[in-house]
């Protein structure tokens, strides 16, 4: 996958999208409960208060992820696995900085307006509407308010049980015709530990998230981009 593994990126924020540009659950905490699978124990729906909690507290914070895709295998072969690692940052409702250190230096920022992805050594930008581009992704169309109240509308929300020492709740589109098939988020003492995407075609990529810093001081500038000088610019309409 080299290179294409960074452009893949778009497809994977969706999921990241979800947890970060969310206002306070608090609007739709009783949509969310009612999204809880009936019959699952309350121990189980820690996953849920995790996220609730998560979400209404948590307005920026900055953490350090590994990022693992594995391809779907063939003909009895398990398919190749890409690592991938970096920071990432956001400030709520829509803005979000996900800079990828190895194995290429990658940075994709979200100002509020527009998406760019900067591949330093390809020296190239690729600039796209942010509402167009989260509105194509399965998860990322809820980075508004409207769409957040419309959650249990399109996704099911389910509590899993506590599994390898994590508090587990699953997201799942509703559309028939969406990307993604399943997120699954770990938490730990209140922070996202690990998150789970399988996407329709096979593909798996788990997120492991450490080291977070909870309502930093960001700086004005620190989710604005500029392109640098003499590299390519692609424009998506």
């Amino acid at each position: 996958m080299g290179r294409i593994q960074g452009l893949r990126c778009w497809g994977w924020i969706g999921g990241l999208v979800l947890l970060l540009v969310l206002p306070s659950l608090s609007q739709a905490q009783e949509s969310v409960q009612s999204g809880v699978q009936s019959g699952v124990q309350a121990g189980a729906q820690a996953g849920v208060q995790a996220l609730s909690r998560f979400v209404s507290e948590v307005q920026s914070a900055q953490v350090q992820f590994v990022q693992r895709v594995s391809e779907p295998g063939r003909e009895g072969k398990p398919g190749k696995v890409k690592t991938s690692s970096g920071d990432m940052s956001f400030a709520r409702p829509n803005r979000l900085r996900l800079h990828y250190l190895k194995p290429f230096v990658q940075t994709l920022v979200a100002d509020g307006r527009q998406i760019w992805f900067h591949d330093a050594d390809l020296e190239q930008v690729t600039v796209r509407p942010q509402s167009q581009e989260l509105s194509q992704t399965a998860l990322g169309a809820i980075a508004t308010v409207t769409q957040l109240k419309a959650l249990e509308q399109t996704h099911r929300i389910n509590a899993l049980p506590d599994q390898e020492a994590l508090s587990w709740v699953a997201l799942e589109p509703k559309a028939a015709e969406s990307t993604v098939r399943q997120i699954r988020l770990g938490w730990r003492d209140g922070l996202l530990a690990r998150m789970l995407v399988e996407d329709a075609l096979g593909h798996k990529t788990e997120w492991t998230l450490s080291q977070w810093q909870i309502n930093p001081k960001l700086a004005s500038d620190h989710f604005h981009f500029s392109p640098p000088a003499g590299v390519e610019v692609i424009r998506s309409r």
